[in-house]
């Protein structure tokens, strides 16, 4: 019989089961051996195992006369599933392989089960020895489990039938003869409970390295799915990893100091520290024991506008370079940043120094990738196979450098989903930059410390936290700079400003009213999107001010803008662009925001207002005020203690109680920017001593315990973690703001039109609405409710004539969606 692992399909011609477990288990194994991690030729065997015995199940006749053109239905659906019964095959073998690692089996187990779905916790799929004792009946069990446990004695007898000798010979030829013992088990189900109680006797333990098994897992886990559909789409072969040259930061540093010098004391002191941070930075990677830098746990902590950027870029090329030369691997670099709406920015500055290496254009995929919801996927419509070629590589974060965000990033680290933690064998080994890391809730400082310091130490990577104000997050790490406190000693741009008397919008308005001067550019930074619409609003109509807005009244002297998450990411970047473009040409515009301008946006005013929050989070704001250095005395960032008619203050809203609290107590008086790195170090002391753990606490039990998920019952379980905790649910609403939204829409919906729906390329059709859409919460839209989209599921949707409309009722061109005056939604 000729067994396959599928059948032709698309143009592609039938794959043979035999081959298939071959190129699995290779690629697999590559996967792991490739990583400069202690065990890896332990792991690699591991992983090859779990390639050559993931579909073994497909040997049945059930699944075989499933295919076309038989397409014949099996008497139970079950019958033709493969997972369970390829599991169990390839724990048996792991334990008679490996008798000394008494987690072998329940890894590979756990990886095999779950190869077309999600991880779940091991007690779901492992049964008790005293659940078991009527078997092969399982009367006890609910009655999904018993038809997959019957499911596996029914396959089990079809292939010790006509073709038992066939599959025993095509499974020794590829290395697994125990496949013949397996098939003569009597009382196979026995495997189940001596997994399930090996598990919790290591827990009942104490077991110190239990989460160095989490990350056994998903390294099983990860390389076996990435495998298993690289080879089942296949797709090209993977490009091997390029060296790149270190020197480009250096020249592209060379090529930015041309031009006029700096025009003040305070910018020719700025300037000084961009280029000793950043030689600093590369002594320390060319003269220190490698040893100390890779794996490791680094930081680099400098003042905003000390081009950290770059700095950090270089240190990893160096870095990656040295490790290349010492060791043969040749880490991936991972960029990571709090915001998307500042990734492009980020992106942008490490493609320019990309570009002066010649090999860039010739492979600019595989060497940079833009990671989020976000980011286009390049491609033609009728290149299928090319886009989901590139899917496959844009989703394992197979290119050199990768820039995403904190969500991807610790999402792909704590999670149990198959899609995200493809790219986790990818991780493993690489050097991660932490930008902006102050952003991190600090609720999950101590989840986020485990998490990053297990992961160097059992998956060999480098993290670099990078900030301006270095929390106690990781408060081991090595700092690449000798003393940076020095760095912030001399600077002195900007002023912090407490005005506890103002209090209310009206107040703030009459406020910003007073200090406004058309000469001067001022930013405002309210922490709730309802308050920072009220306040635009007012202050347009108080001063007199020309809006912005993409259409109609659309022009370049325009003097106040909007920023949030109200508006459509595409108009938020677009803005952004403008902002930059009118400024570097002296506009002075007012510009009225919520915190998506807080951190690495690359803006620069003359004056900065902001309502209180985490001191942290106001420390960055200060960054984007006289941040080149510029204006010869300290500019005022104004702070401000706005609550709503019950007196709450707004910042709580967001915050919570306690990081505005402390903030609170800590500004009294004005602060100068020397004096800022000191005070911040205060209140990070302070917080260590105040911030509850609970939350950190329950996950990291989650992780050491393998508790993926559940599917009963109120356990934390790593399914159920998001890095941004939201309290209310959220709908998209796509928003036609103009042409290419409309096209980006119907080309979505005619997917959806289709009879033969392909998943890649509504996948990536998502990518190219994101752009236009906005998510008000489940309740708003109950008060003020869009249509639906007739033909996208789960979305609601603005039409073009809505959106342009000056009386629409959802939304408006300069603030964004209407989510009425009464409720001060969160960023």
């Amino acid at each position: 019989m000729r067994f396959l692992a599928r059948p032709a399909r698309g143009g592609r011609s039938e794959e043979l089961l035999k081959a298939h477990l071959a190129a699995v288990a290779q690629m697999a194994e590559r996967n792991v051996l490739t990583l400069p991690i202690s065990g890896r030729e332990h792991l690699a065997a591991l992983a090859r195992l779990c390639g050559l015995t993931h579909d073994f199940g497909k040997y049945t006749t059930y699944f075989q006369e499933k295919l076309p053109p038989l397409e014949k239905k099996p008497p139970r659906k079950e019958y033709s599933h493969h997972s369970f019964v390829s599991a169990l095959l390839g724990a048996f073998v792991a334990k008679r392989r490996h008798p000394e690692d008494v987690e072998a089996p329940l890894l590979v187990y756990l990886a095999i089960h779950r190869h077309h779905g999600h991880l779940l916790t091991p007690q779901e799929v492992l049964p008790r020895k005293e659940d078991l004792r009527d078997a092969p009946a399982f009367a006890d069990f609910p009655a999904g489990l018993r038809r997959e446990l019957a499911a596996v004695g029914a396959q089990l007898e079809d292939m010790r039938g006509a073709h038992r000798e066939q599959i025993v010979s095509e499974m020794e030829e590829l290395g697994v003869p125990e496949a013949q013992e397996f098939l003569s088990l009597t009382s196979w189900w026995h495997l189940l409970p001596e997994m399930r109680r090996s598990h919790r006797r290591l827990l009942r333990e104490g077991d110190p390295e239990a989460t160095r098994r989490y990350w056994r897992l998903l390294l099983l886990f990860s390389a076996l799915i990435d495998a298993d559909k690289h080879v089942s789409a296949a797709a090209e072969e993977k490009t091997i990893p390029r060296p790149i040259p270190p020197r480009l930061v250096e020249d592209h540093v060379r090529t930015l100091k041309g031009g006029e010098g700096p025009e003040s004391p305070a910018a020719q002191r700025l300037a000084g520290i961009r280029e000793e941070v950043r030689k600093e930075c590369v002594r320390k990677v060319e003269e220190s024991p490698i040893d100390e830098l890779y794996p490791a746990i680094l930081s680099l902590t400098a003042p905003t506008g000390s081009g950290k950027t770059l700095a950090a870029l270089e240190t990893a090329l160096r870095l990656r370079e040295r490790i290349r030369k010492e060791t043969g691997h040749l880490p991936r670099v991972i960029y990571a940043l709090p915001f998307v709406n500042i990734i492009e920015q980020n992106a942008d500055v490490i493609e320019s120094v990309l570009r002066r290496w010649p090999e860039f254009s010739h492979d600019p995929h595989g060497t940079l990738l833009r990671s989020h919801h976000l980011a286009r996927l390049d491609g033609g419509e009728n290149e299928d196979e090319a886009v989901e070629d590139r899917l496959l590589s844009v989703e394992a974060w197979e290119p050199e450098v990768v820039v995403t965000t904190f969500v991807s990033l610790f999402e792909s680290l704590l999670t149990n989903r198959n899609r995200p933690l493809k790219r986790l064998h990818n991780i493993a080994g690489s050097i991660l930059i932490l930008d902006e890391v102050q952003s991190i809730p600090y609720e999950q400082w101590r989840l986020v410390r485990h998490v990053l310091t297990t992961l160097s130490r059992d998956l060999g990577c480098t993290v670099i936290q990078m900030t301006a104000t270095r929390p106690r997050i990781l408060p081991h790490a090595r700092e690449l700079l000798e003393r940076p406190e020095r760095n912030f000693a001399g600077l002195s741009r900007t002023r912090l400003v407490p005005h506890r008397d103002v209090r209310t919008l009206e107040e703030l308005a009459d406020f910003i009213e007073d200090i406004h001067s058309p000469d001067r550019s001022l930013l405002v930074v309210l922490n709730t999107i309802a308050s920072s619409v009220e306040l635009y609003r007012m202050l347009k109509e108080r001063l007199g001010l020309s809006s912005y807005r993409e259409y109609g009244r659309e022009r370049s002297d325009a003097s106040i803008f909007y920023l949030s998450t109200n508006i459509t990411p595409w108009q938020r970047s677009r803005r952004v662009r403008l902002l930059k473009r009118c400024m570097r040409r002296g506009a002075k515009p007012l510009v009225v925001s919520t915190q998506v301008v807080e951190a690495g946006v690359d803006l620069d005013f003359d004056e900065v207002v902001r309502d209180q929050g985490p001191l942290d989070s106001i420390v960055q704001v200060a960054g984007r005020c006289n941040r080149s250095g510029n204006t010869p005395n300290p500019s005022p960032v104004h702070v401000v203690f706005l609550e709503n008619e019950n007196s709450r203050p707004f910042a709580e809203m967001v915050y919570g109680r306690v990081l505005p609290l402390v903030s609170h107590e800590m500004l009294r008086e004005e602060v100068d920017e020397p004096e800022l790195h000191a005070l911040v170090e205060r209140y990070f002391a302070t917080l260590e001593e105040r911030k509850g753990d609970d939350f950190s606490i329950e996950y990291i039990a989650a992780v050491r315990e393998l508790e993926f998920d559940r599917r009963e019952g109120e356990h934390i379980t790593i399914s159920r973690y998001r890095f941004i905790q939201e309290e209310l649910a959220t709908m998209p609403v796509l928003v036609e703001i103009n042409e290419r939204a409309a096209e980006a829409i119907e080309h979505l919906a005619s997917l959806y039109r289709e009879k033969e729906k392909n998943r890649t390329r509504i996948r990536r059709a998502y990518r190219g609405v994101a752009p236009f859409t906005v998510t008000p919460t489940v309740n708003r839209l109950r008060k003020n409710f869009p249509p639906q989209h007739p033909e996208i599921p789960e979305h609601f949707y603005l039409s073009f004539d809505e959106v342009r409309s000056n009386y629409s009722t959802f939304y408006d061109m300069e603030a964004g969606y209407k989510w009425g005056e009464d409720e001060a939604m969160m960023l």
